[in-house]
């Protein structure tokens, strides 16, 4: 699935088309709004970053959504209470920077974890990432290997990975033998 550009290109329609002595596709499960699993929040200026961001967190298993700025972010946290799970913001963007997102976003949910990224030089932005010293910081590009090591400790894994990893440990059954 594509990752949304922003907030506002949710959803959408399907129809399926069955002409006549043809067999019904399967039915898909729909997703719910608020799966089980966690949602990260990705907050860029830049579509191209935000997306691949996008990509990589639903790759790692975790639900994604996306805002162009620190004011969409804002609306949508309020919008839907406890939906996000984790804030996943740039630094430097317009209208507000990533700092200023981290200390709104912390006024509306206090527990909310919240990992700053830039691809900004570090000297150019050293001192507004001091400011945030507890808050985890990934220089872009990252890969999503380190995106994985910065959200599990954060996130927990998702639900998916955990059952494939449980699923991985079922015992092996000789099935040489023939039953009598």
């Amino acid at each position: 699935h594509q990752c949304p550009s922003n907030l506002s290109s949710w959803g959408g329609a399907q129809a399926v088309i069955v002409l006549p002595g043809a067999r019904m596709p399967p039915r898909r499960e729909r997703r719910s709004r608020f799966s089980a699993e966690p949602t990260v929040l990705i907050v860029d200026d830049e579509e191209t970053p935000r997306s691949v961001a996008c990509r990589m967190v639903r790759a790692l298993g975790y639900q994604a959504r996306t805002a162009r700025d620190g004011r969409e972010a804002l609306r949508y946290l309020q919008q839907h209470p406890g939906e996000v799970r984790l804030l996943l913001t740039d630094v430097v963007m317009p209208y507000m920077d990533g700092g200023e997102l981290a200390e709104r976003a912390r006024d509306l949910h206090p527990r909310l974890p919240i990992v700053l990224m830039s691809a900004y030089p570090s000297g150019e932005i050293a001192e507004l990432v001091a400011a945030y010293p507890e808050l985890p910081f990934l220089a872009k590009p990252f890969t999503t290997e380190k995106l994985h090591q910065v959200l599990t400790p954060l996130l927990g894994a998702p639900a998916r990975v955990r059952n494939r990893r449980a699923n991985d440990r079922v015992p092996y059954r000789d099935r040489t033998r023939q039953s009598s």
